[in-house]
């Protein structure tokens, strides 16, 4: 399985980025949950062009991304990096 770190951009209040996690979980998909609206996190997501919710982001451990996607990304798409 290859090294990688996911990400999610999301909102507590947002159904959408809840069936996302809801998604990984259930697959036993390890990611990091970053909550797109709270202050301490807007420029960080700026620096990711993060612009809608939820968005997938999937980054090598030597920091360079390898997927970055706005919107519900599905499961098998993501099992695609991690093979």
């Amino acid at each position: 399985m290859k090294k990688v770190k996911i990400r999610v951009f999301g909102a507590t209040g947002c159904h959408i980025c809840k069936k996302q996690t809801d998604a990984f979980d259930e697959s036993k998909i390890s990611y990091v949950f970053i909550d797109a609206l709270a202050d301490d996190t807007q420029d960080f997501c700026d620096e990711h062009g993060v612009d809608e919710l939820p968005h997938v982001q999937i980054v090598s451990l030597g920091g360079k991304d390898v997927f970055n996607k706005a919107g519900f990304v599905s499961v098998s798409e993501v099992k695609k990096f991690l093979q």
